[in-house]
């Protein structure tokens, strides 16, 4: 019988790369791990687990140490300590299952790449031992659906692809009996993930279809995969509503758009010969396009909303080389050779068994595929960047992003030579007690607060697209919020779950950041608010590395805390005396300076916070005013060019640069401004940039950078 999931030429590539050195790395780590499972002999517990996302330490947010001997032991791998508890007990019997069906799937492509019949018979004991077990274990969990070996309806769906895969490679291997207990098992998987489908569109549900597409076409089941895909919340539907116009899976995270992704490809790997125009669809392709036109140039990505903090790292978007090995042989895609081309290009090491059978050659990554040019807009995710070789800056004003979203209209993430100076935590491990006091509210993000209160959903606007009056020169980027009761973001839909309350302070309170980007290695950020309630504004900067004051010394201060989160997380609290106020902060080689124009009345605050997880010390600047109308000003220069910022009477911000003065001019007028407009001069020098926005007008002029000596 023809394996469904394996093409011939994927087989044949396997059974030569096994061989070709330039594919050591990847055979390595594939014999590895079925020699591991060789020796271990692991089998699947007969009883259920639990929910993967427990097995991490609570205070470090890494996962814990697993022995496969020690079922009541689980140790941090930070500091040693052992975290006890019945959820982690069954936590450790998923991960134990998990070992043992990726030790047999090792053990099976290794037989298939050299006929070691010892890698066969320990896949066939351990397809044997699921089987034998399965039907024992009654349906459990708590958290996403159910499930039998997992404590989760998403799990099993997981393991059941795994489980699909196994038995497509080992069933031409397979005797009569052999075959009837995989197909038996099939079919008991199969009717346990059908019957959790959730009948919405979420990433969750992606996964659902994928695994019923996978066991379903493995196991012969036509009538199942069609339904897989055509239901009203099929595959399809998940595609036609779950994706936004500019190719962003919906949820506004990169984490779970790649999660997301993951799943659409191993079910577009089943569909590929009997569905090829929906895995060749444009929209799709835009899933794998879509990320790399927001990469930075160290390969990584901002950490927005729910997901790990990790892809904003250097080289973060390598997790997914597994992924875009797979892509290539399904797509074969430019932007598939340029990202896996530029990734090992920058050392990330080849090492995933996926590029053995679906990678593409050696040869193809040659470096003569070049990444696509960023994107300055995603409008309908809601992200703008200004970038240039050294720094980026993304704004994030979009949509709320349902369940997995944050409330964090209109913040920046600040990212300089490769490092993360001011960035967006992501999440950590969902227990980890952080998660939802913490890095689900608006304080933990470069962003404003009302009354203390974390922001309501809302989907903001973006007033002005980046803009450069001439290339290479200064740049404008505009963008705004106006909340109200009626949450006119996406009414109705999915990505309103949970509701969240709507405190009564930001009725009709509205914010507007304009950010002027300049050539020399500085930006200015303006931060308007409109607050009818008078309620205290807090502008927060929270920054890797401890803040240095220039301008003044720190003071103890009498300041009370408004929210909860501002309560508890909010530490050692210091006070900067009132008016202008400069300082500066270094984080792993890069010194970041700050200067602060702040409206009368206001007061700076420089205090401790928590970072992505307890043990992560960062710094929070916290500017407050309570007035009906307040606007904050802040240059920032991480390339060293600036020497002073000031003000004069007219409203211009002159910065004074090592070589001359460059000035902006911000003027602002009624609220009875008809529209949006964009008018710039065609690229002549020195001549205004203007931009017409409601309810606020910025009349900016394009900084005048004279030399010195002129």
């Amino acid at each position: 019988m023809p394996r469904l999931l394996r093409t011939p030429d994927e087989i044949h590539r396997l059974t030569t790369r096994h061989t070709d050195p330039a594919f050591a790395e990847a055979w390595g780590t594939l014999t590895d791990r079925a020699e591991r499972a060789l020796r271990d002999r692991l089998l699947p517990p007969s009883e259920g687990g639990g929910w993967g996302h427990h097995y991490h330490c609570p205070t470090h947010s890494v996962p814990l140490g697993f022995d496969a001997s020690r079922p009541d032991e689980h140790r941090c791998p930070v500091d040693g300590e052992n975290v006890v508890g019945d959820h982690m007990d069954a936590a450790w019997r998923s991960r134990l299952s998990n070992e043992a069906i990726e030790g047999a799937l090792a053990c099976a492509e290794v037989w298939l790449a050299n006929g070691d019949e010892r890698c066969r018979r320990l896949a066939v004991d351990v397809l044997e031992a699921y089987a034998a077990r399965y039907p024992l274990i009654e349906p459990h969990g708590s958290i996403v659906g159910l499930g039998r070996v997992h404590g989760t309806a998403l799990e099993e769906s997981v393991w059941g692809i795994k489980l699909a895969r196994l038995v497509d490679d080992l069933r031409p291997a397979l005797s009569d009996a052999e075959r009837s207990t995989a197909d038996t098992l099939l079919g008991q998987v199969l009717d346990q993930v059908t019957g959790e489908l959730m009948g919405k569109i979420h990433n969750i549900e992606c996964w659902h279809l994928a695994s019923q597409i996978n066991l379903a076409a493995v196991a012969g089941r036509d009538d199942l995969v069609a339904a897989a895909i055509t239901g009203p919340y099929g595959l399809q539907a998940q595609l036609d509503a779950g994706i936004r116009e500019d190719g962003w899976w919906s949820e506004g995270s990169p984490h779970y758009h790649f999660y997301m992704l993951t799943a659409v490809a191993l079910a577009c790997r089943a569909l590929r010969r009997s569905h090829p125009a929906l895995v060749d669809s444009a929209r799709v392709r835009a899933m794998v396009d879509t990320p790399l036109t927001m990469l930075r140039p160290d390969l990584s990505l901002a950490a927005l909303n729910d997901g790990w903090f990790d892809i904003s790292e250097t080289n973060g978007v390598a997790q997914y080389t597994p992924l875009y090995e797979l892509a290539w042989t399904i797509w074969s895609s430019d932007s598939v050779l340029a990202l896996l081309g530029a990734l090992y290009g920058a050392g990330v090491p080849r090492t995933d068994p996926e590029a053995l059978s679906h990678g593409p050659a050696p040869e193809l990554l040659n470096g003569s595929h070049p990444l696509p040019p960023t994107r300055g807009v995603h409008e309908a995710s809601g992200y703008a960047v200004l970038a240039d070789d050294d720094r980026s800056l993304l704004l994030k004003f979009g949509p709320h992003g349902g369940g997995h979203g944050h409330p964090d209209k209109l913040q920046l993430d600040l990212h300089v030579r490769g490092v993360r100076v001011a960035p967006d935590l992501g999440s950590p491990a969902y227990n980890s007690p952080l998660q939802g006091p913490w890095i689900r509210q608006t304080l933990s993000h470069n962003t404003a607060t009302i009354a203390g209160l974390s922001q309501p959903p809302a989907a903001g606007t973006l007033l002005s697209a980046p803009h450069a009056a001439r290339p290479g020169a200064a740049a404008v980027l505009d963008a705004g919020v106006t909340w109200s009761d009626l949450d006119r973001a996406d009414a109705g839909s999915w990505l309103h779950e949970p509701r969240l309350p709507f405190p009564p302070e930001y009725e009709d309170a509205g914010m507007r950041r304009v950010v002027l980007w300049s050539q020399h290695g500085y930006l200015v950020d303006i931060v308007s608010t409109r607050v009818p309630s008078r309620a205290r504004v807090d502008l927060g900067w929270r920054l890797r590395g401890e803040l240095t004051t220039a301008s003044s010394p720190l003071e103890s201060s009498d300041w009370q805390p408004l929210g909860d989160t501002q309560r508890d997380y909010l530490r050692s609290v210091r006070e900067l005396p009132a008016g202008p106020w400069q300082g500066s902060w270094t984080v792993d080689g890069v010194t970041t300076r700050l200067w602060a124009l702040d409206p009368p009345g206001s007061r700076t605050l420089v205090t401790e916070c928590p970072g992505a997880h307890l043990d992560e010390e960062q710094t929070m600047v916290l500017r407050s005013a309570a007035a009906e109308e307040t606007t904050f000003v802040t240059v920032i220069d991480s390339g060293g060019a600036v020497q002073d910022v000031s003000t004069v009477p007219d409203g211009r911000i002159v910065v004074t640069l090592g070589d001359g003065v460059e000035c902006w001019e911000l003027r602002g007028c009624s609220d009875e401004v008809p529209g949006t407009t964009v008018r710039s001069d065609g690229g002549r020098t020195g001549a205004p940039l203007q931009v017409l926005l409601r309810p606020w007008l910025v009349d900016i002029a394009v900084p005048d950078h004279s030399k010195a000596g002129r």
